[in-house]
């Protein structure tokens, strides 16, 4: 009975889809002895940018029924789409030359980050029934969109107006806060502005508050006209 030296290859092309520059996606490839007698394969080479393979070194002789498994790679130095071929040369009776389709695309990757303008607010001296409003603005300073979740207020006097969360910005874009700050009663009050985002550079951002509220000074003034009428000059007046 004849025997026949036969390679069969798991897939005709390998698809990475998207992957991030500098990031390295893998993907298998198994090379099958699948006839009746011992076969050789020569060779396994790669062309195209980014694509490089592991696992096997060339030349082998797979027995029937044996298999080696390559391991694929795309490691994209640059953006955009990318092709290659991976090309088997054996000593198959099915042919000499089996050609694996590559492609992938590279992209960059995209990170939401916040931006906030400023760690604390300090306001300094504010009359009691007064007040006194900064401004804070956050900013998405990242490559993709950032979603600030919600902003909590704590500290006696303090406030915040300009925005209602959640909200989404888009990269560059910004909102400005109003925080405010309008004391009841005198005396140094703290607080603290802690904004929730999806922001890879902390999902907590928190900025200080602090102020002084002032008493305010009161002040009477009184007068009067001596009254015409008496002869007796006028000692003094009781109030």
């Amino acid at each position: 009975m004849a025997t026949t030296a036969q390679l069969t290859v798991s897939a005709s092309s390998l698809s990475f889809g998207n992957v991030a520059v500098n990031s390295t996606a893998t993907l298998p490839l198994t090379l099958s002895s699948s006839g009746t007698a011992p076969v050789t394969i020569n060779a396994a080479t790669l062309s195209g940018a980014g694509f490089a393979d592991s696992g096997a070194t060339f030349p082998v002789t797979l027995n029937p029924n044996q298999a080696v498994t390559l391991q694929v790679e795309f490691d994209p130095s640059v953006s955009g789409a990318a092709t290659g071929q991976l090309k088997i040369t054996s000593n198959s009776s099915s042919g000499a030359t089996i050609i694996v389709q590559l492609s992938g695309t590279g992209t960059v990757a995209t990170t939401p980050q916040l931006l906030v303008s400023a760690s604390s607010l300090p306001f300094g001296n504010v009359p009691v029934g007064s007040t006194e409003t900064q401004s804070l603005t956050l900013t998405s300073s990242g490559t993709a969109p950032v979603t600030v979740s919600s902003v909590g207020l704590q500290g006696a006097g303090f406030s915040d107006s300009g925005a209602a969360f959640p909200m989404t910005l888009n990269p560059n874009q910004s909102v400005t806060l109003k925080v405010q700050f309008d004391p009841t009663v005198a005396g140094a009050v703290s607080g603290k502005l802690t904004i929730t985002s999806n922001s890879t550079t902390g999902s907590t951002t928190q900025v200080l508050l602090s102020g002084t509220g002032t008493a305010v000074a009161h002040e009477i003034d009184l007068s009067w006209d001596a009254p015409a009428s008496s002869d007796d000059p006028v000692a003094g007046y009781n109030v």
